[in-house]
């Protein structure tokens, strides 16, 4: 059974967060919330940190439908720490880390130079997902919930994509900044799913074009079942920016229109 983003996916709008970091428009469904948002930069030099609004309101809204959670920064690490790389959280079991990644670190404020830095606030786990040294995490225990960061994702023109070994074939794309505007950008990404759907024990970075994407993969958290709260409100069907805008229009043109009828119709 294949799963898709099309048919399976609801997306969660944060309340506060602006329209210019959200882009997908997805169907309802009662398998899985995918909790998205990101800030768009475009210059390499520039750390866009503590300016994240719509990233961190993904984060925040993630992170509030669960509980007893732990999330892993990478601050303990010493810099050139490589894969494979366990990661211990509570509740929910380890977490490795497998690929040709490594831990870096970017003074606070500043970037490496090509657009990637840490978000709290200066390690974080470079990888390059995608291309030889594809990126994949495995879980000991299977988990319900995954979130993180990826800063500089989709600079290199392609397509991030994320599968999920749950029993079944579940790709999600990743919705990032437009490519001018990619480097150096934020994105908060997470998943939750219902039991309908399960849990999963792997998750698989790729990209759409071969050489890949390098990007700074920060602040992860997992959870398991029982660490995701129970009756948290289903997601809001979303309007991705254009056709949000685009129906802000028609909406305004509609009332514009209505009010000009309404004036003709009182002077007839």
């Amino acid at each position: 059974m294949k799963l898709t983003i099309k048919s399976v996916a609801k997306l969660v709008v944060m309340s506060g967060v602006t329209a210019i970091g959200l882009l997908t428009i997805t169907q309802p469904s009662k398998a899985y919330n995918i909790y998205t948002a990101f800030d768009p930069n475009g210059n390499p030099s520039v750390n866009l940190l503590p300016n994240i609004p719509n990233s961190k309101g993904a984060e925040n809204s993630f992170l509030s439908s669960l509980v007893g959670t732990g999330t892993e920064t990478f601050e303990s690490f010493t810099p050139g720490t490589g894969a494979d790389l366990a990661l211990v959280f509570p509740g929910a079991g380890t977490a490795t880390l497998k690929g040709t990644g490594t831990i870096q670190s970017a003074p606070a404020g500043s970037t490496n130079g090509f657009g990637r830095y840490g978000v709290s606030p200066t390690n974080y786990w470079e990888v390059n997902a995608g291309s030889t040294g594809s990126f994949s995490i495995d879980f000991s225990n299977p988990v319900a919930a995954f979130g993180f960061y990826g800063i500089d994702i989709g600079d290199f023109a392609g397509t991030l994509s994320l599968t999920f070994d749950n029993g079944s074939v579940l790709t999600q794309a990743i919705p990032t900044a437009p490519q001018a505007q990619a480097d150096g950008s934020v994105l908060y990404w997470g998943i939750i799913t219902t039991p309908a759907e399960g849990e999963f024990t792997k998750v698989s970075f790729d990209t759409t074009i071969g050489t890949g994407d390098v990007f700074a993969f920060d602040n992860m958290t997992i959870g398991s079942r029982e660490q995701v709260k129970q009756g948290v409100p289903g997601p809001l069907p979303i309007l991705g920016v254009g056709m949000a805008l685009g129906y802000s229009r028609t909406l305004r043109k509609r009332i514009k229109n209505s009010k000009s009828s309404g004036m003709l119709k009182g002077m007839a």
